[in-house]
C-alpha cells in the first residue's frame, strides 16, 4: 500500500564534490521537514571519498586518520547519520528516502523505506532481505543481504521534523579497495575493524550479468513507486541548493 500519494524523485548528484553531495541531503531533509517540498527519494553517486559516521569523530586518533587519508588525496566526509565508515567511489550508488517525521519507529522506518530496494532488486533477478552480516562494512541488523553476503549498507536519522533512511548499494565496485581504506582509517583512528571481502557482494555479481546504471535506477524507481506512491521527477529547488552550500563546510573534514 502506498504511504503517500506523491513523492519527489531526484537523481541530482555532484560526484566531483562529495561534501556538497552530502550537504544536499541535509538541505533536502530540512525542506521536507518544513513541508516546503514533497517527501523525496534520491538516487545518487557520491564521488570518491570516505564517509564517516557522526560517532567516528570521537575515536582517540580521529584527526590523525583523517590526515593520513587526505595525504593520499582522499576526501573524508562526515555524514549526518551514525554507523561506521563507508567507502564511496564509482561503482557505488547511494539511496536516500527523506520523509516528514511520523510515529514510525526505527525498525518500522527501515522496513517501510527500504522495501522499494528489495522490490527493485527482485526485478533485476536478485532476492535480498534484512540481515546482519558480520565482517561487512558498517554492519547492522537492517542491512540488505543476498545469499548471506551484504549488498547494501543502511543507516537512519530521525529528527524532530524529518526522517532519513539512506545507504550505499554495492553496484559494480572493487570490494578489496573498500576493505583496504576502511580498515586503514580505523587502524589510524584507534577503532576496531574486522572487514572481510568475502562477506560482501556487488549487485552485478549477485545478478550474474552486466547491469547498466539506467537499468538499475529504473528498477529501483519502479520498486519504490509500488511501495511508496507516485514518484514525480523533479529538480532541486534553488533554496535547497543554497542551503546545501551553507552546510557544505560541516560535511568536509
Amino acid at each position: 500500500m502506498a504511504l503517500n500519494e506523491r513523492w519527489r524523485f531526484l537523481t541530482a548528484e555532484f560526484p566531483s564534490d562529495p561534501a556538497f553531495n552530502y550537504a544536499l541531503e541535509n538541505s533536502i531533509a530540512e525542506h521536507v521537514g518544513a513541508r516546503k517540498v514533497l517527501p523525496t527519494l534520491r538516487l545518487w553517486q557520491p564521488g570518491r571519498c570516505l564517509a564517516v559516521g557522526r560517532f567516528d569523530v570521537r575515536l582517540p586518533r580521529f584527526e590523525t586518520a583523517v590526515q593520513q587519508l587526505k595525504a593520499q588525496k582522499i576526501r573524508v566526509i562526515q555524514r549526518i547519520s551514525g554507523g561506521k565508515a563507508v567507502w564511496q567511489e564509482r561503482g557505488y550508488l547511494n539511496f536516500s528516502v527523506i520523509a516528514p517525521r511520523t510515529s514510525l519507529g526505527i525498525p518500522e522506518s527501515y522496513r517501510q523505506y527500504s522495501e522499494g530496494l528489495i522490490r527493485g532488486f527482485r526485478a533485476l533477478g536478485v532476492e535480498s532481505r534484512f540481515e546482519h552480516v558480520e565482517g561487512a562494512f558498517c554492519d547492522g541488523p537492517y542491512d540488505l543481504a543476498t545469499g548471506g553476503q551484504k549488498l547494501v549498507g543502511t543507516a537512519q536519522v530521525q529528527k524532530k521534523s524529518f526522517v532519513i533512511v539512506h545507504g550505499t548499494i554495492l553496484v559494480d565496485c572493487d570490494i578489496h579497495e573498500m576493505v583496504h581504506y576502511v580498515s586503514e582509517f580505523y587502524r589510524h583512528a584507534g577503532g576496531e575493524s574486522s572487514l572481510r571481502a568475502e562477506t560482501m557482494i556487488s549487485l552485478v555479481e549477485a545478478a550474474g550479468r552486466k547491469l547498466t546504471q539506467s537499468e538499475i535506477i529504473d528498477a529501483i524507481h519502479e520498486g519504490y513507486q509500488s511501495s511508496l506512491g507516485v514518484l514525480v521527477e523533479e529538480e532541486n529547488t534553488s533554496s535547497e541548493l543554497e542551503l546545501a552550500k551553507a552546510h557544505r563546510q560541516e560535511r568536509d573534514l
